[in-house]
């Protein structure tokens, strides 16, 4: 009886312990760099069950959850190796340590917000990361295009201002201007094509004649005669004009071409002195002056029109020969009147009135 009682005994502890035994047990999940094994273990956190599982954490391995979190029944844990990776965005080469899987992680780790399906990533966003491979990434730009005035916008990946016009199917015409310049670089600046264009215009321009002065023993001192009236020249003159845009911003003189001379206007002036025979009579008398532009000429009441006349200042024995072309004076004591031109080489004109001897 007493067996029997110790070894009902027996059996209720063995029950207990094995009871026990599948209570501490747990059954966990240990997902590393992407692949699952399943573990059980009685360890009470995270660093402890990785452990006994003989999973190596390096420092910068990422794990989740924390090394010191508690772990329960049926938890996954997650461990990321640390990798080293050069990444080249637009160009410029970095080396980085990431923890990510993929590629678009690893991005997104070093601070790449967010991957637009326009943007150049190579290996391609889901390919997996592997230690010391190459990241290039190129995000796409909006850029502003005007052409000609008229703005468009465009998403493109293509460094260099021709591909980007390239791919807008933009012809650039010689002459055109292109900003920045169609090898540089735009690195998200607006690009501007100026649309130019050339034209020649042709114009016509008289050009004036001018007046020669020629000096004549055929008229007298202080007359003069238009011999040639004068005839204005012709030429052609050729400008290029320059648009931009369709507005004209220069113009250019090119050259000229006479077309038809000019011929000068040609006024001939008297150099001679009237002569004078001095032998048909003489009289006394006052001399005044009046306005009259055709040289050295007098008026009288009597004497024939063309009559020579000497006339002497009494005052200061200066004289002059005249030709009598107007009637005059009417007044009493006064026998001439002069052409001012005529009486100034006989006094000032501001004498008014003085004594002379004519004789002709």
């Amino acid at each position: 009886m007493y067996r029997r009682i110790a070894r009902a005994a027996l059996v209720a502890v063995i029950g207990t312990a094995a009871l026990t035994y599948g209570t501490l047990e747990k059954r966990v999940t240990v997902v590393v760099e992407g692949r699952p094994v399943a573990v059980r273990t009685f360890a009470p956190n995270v660093a402890q069950t990785l452990e006994r599982a003989g999973i190596d954490v390096a420092p910068r391995d990422r794990v989740t959850p924390p090394l010191d979190a508690p772990i329960g029944e049926g938890e996954t844990i997650v461990v990321r190796r640390v990798k080293p990776v050069t990444v080249v965005i637009d160009g410029k080469h970095e080396r980085r340590r990431v923890t990510a899987l993929r590629v678009e992680g690893a991005l997104e780790e070093i601070g790449v917000d967010r991957i637009d399906r326009r943007d150049i990533v190579s290996p391609a966003p889901d390919a997996r990361v592997r230690p010391g491979m190459t990241i290039h990434y190129r995000p796409a730009d909006r850029l502003r295009v005007v052409i000609a005035g008229k703005e468009r916008t465009v998403v493109s990946t293509l460094p260099r201002v021709a591909g980007v016009l390239e791919q807008l199917g933009i012809t650039v015409r010689p002459g055109d201007q292109v900003i920045p310049a169609l090898d540089d670089l735009h690195r998200g600046r607006a690009i501007e094509i100026r649309r130019v264009r050339h034209d020649v215009q042709i114009e016509r321009e008289t050009v004036p004649f001018r007046t020669r002065i020629q000096r004549t023993r055929s008229l007298e001192i202080g007359q003069s005669k238009v011999s040639s009236p004068g005839r204005t020249g012709l030429r052609r003159i050729r400008y290029r004009l320059v648009y931009v845009n369709g507005d004209l911003k220069r113009r250019v003189r090119l050259d000229e071409t006479l077309i038809r001379a000019p011929r000068p206007r040609i006024i001939l002036k008297g150099t001679s002195y009237p002569g004078c025979y001095c032998d048909g009579g003489s009289a006394r008398g006052g001399a005044s002056w009046y306005h009259r532009n055709d040289g050295l000429t007098a008026a009288h009441r009597s004497l024939p029109f063309g009559t020579v006349v000497r006339v002497e200042n009494l005052a200061n024995g200066r004289w002059v020969n005249v030709t009598i072309r107007d009637r005059g004076p009417f007044i009493d004591g006064r026998i001439i009147d002069l052409s001012d031109d005529a009486f100034r080489r006989l006094a000032s004109l501001g004498t008014g009135v003085i004594d002379v001897r004519i004789r002709w």
